[in-house]
């Protein structure tokens, strides 16, 4: 009994995640960039706004893929991150693990020039799907 308490703790440790602290992220390999156009500034499209997702078994360690106004952007790896250019406004970003099986985790969020635009893909507790959401983070 003791033994499936211990390995029932480390199970659920191993789900937990976290901030992925700006030092140890690593960047989004660039062959699960689908929208490479947003990786650099144009046009209306100055303000860079950086995605991390969060260090810890997540979603299994599976890929995640994010979601800019419904456009496919990248698909992150644990602790990965990823800086796109977007115009001052109101976007909607979302998250996904498996579409086919699992809600978009999405969130309204308002870009302004000069101010931190850092966001946090992280996961939400579920019974039966693995929920992400992108949310704003100082880290």
């Amino acid at each position: 009994m003791k033994n499936l308490a211990c390995l029932l703790a480390l199970l659920l440790a191993g789900c937990n995640t976290s901030p992925t602290p700006r030092g140890q992220a690593t960047p989004v390999h660039p062959n699960k960039i689908v929208a490479g156009d947003l990786l650099a500034s144009s046009g209306e499209r100055t303000i860079p706004v950086v995605f991390t997702r969060d260090q810890g078994l997540s979603g299994g360690g599976g890929s995640v893929s994010l979601k800019i106004d419904g456009r496919p952007v990248a698909k992150f790896a644990v602790a990965e991150t990823l800086t796109v250019y977007l115009a001052a406004g109101n976007h909607i970003f979302g998250a996904v693990a498996l579409e086919a099986l699992n809600p978009v985790g999405e969130s309204g969020e308002m870009i302004v020039k000069g101010e931190p635009n850092r966001f946090r893909i992280s996961i939400l507790p579920g019974y039966f799907t693995v929920n992400f959401k992108v949310s704003r983070t100082a880290y």
